[in-house]
């Protein structure tokens, strides 16, 4: 008889020049799950990863949270719990997710970059559709393209999905 080894992890990964932001993370892990993440740099690269062992918390993630395990970046999608939630929640989850995958941009009009672009990329067609979903409840004034062509040295072709919110309006918002 084979046993088969499983590895219980959550990993976080990063650039060391955003230890500032994991340094602020691993203290909302600990507030949230009163234990400490390990902290590693990649020497090869810039790096870092916090990970924590604990066959508990990937359960707790899963199984409440609704995170898959294993490869996600096709099948992500925003948990129940939140896109059941108060806006303040769905706001409050919106400014994390901004803050680790969206990026902030100024289109040039006129000469002058004066045109802000707030962007968002993903694999998953199901995470564009919940927060088209999210920004709509709030407010917002977003646009999408799904299905986008990219490439890459490394992957070779891949499709994309990308969600917009342009102009100061949806900044301030």
């Amino acid at each position: 008889m084979v046993q088969k080894f499983t590895q219980s992890a959550v990993y976080i990964s990063g650039n060391k020049n955003e230890k500032k932001y994991l340094d602020y993370v691993s203290i909302l892990f600990k507030n949230l799950f009163d234990c400490e993440f390990s902290y590693r740099e990649d020497k090869r690269s810039d790096a870092v990863l916090l990970t924590k062992y604990s066959k508990g918390i990937v359960n707790y993630l899963n199984q409440v949270c609704e995170i898959p395990i294993g490869k996600k970046s096709n099948i992500a999608k925003v948990p129940s719990i939140i896109m059941n939630s108060s806006n303040n929640i769905k706001c409050a989850f919106l400014r994390g997710l901004a803050d680790t995958d969206f990026c902030l941009r100024f289109r040039k009009i006129n000469g002058i970059y004066s045109y802000l672009h707030i962007r968002g990329y993903f694999k998953s067609k199901n995470l564009i559709e919940d927060l088209e979903k999210i920004y709509s409840d709030l407010g917002f004034n977003y646009s999408c393209c799904y299905d986008l062509k990219r490439y890459d040295q490394r992957w070779g072709e891949y499709k994309m999905q990308a969600i917009y919110l342009n102009g100061k309006k949806n900044f301030k918002h």
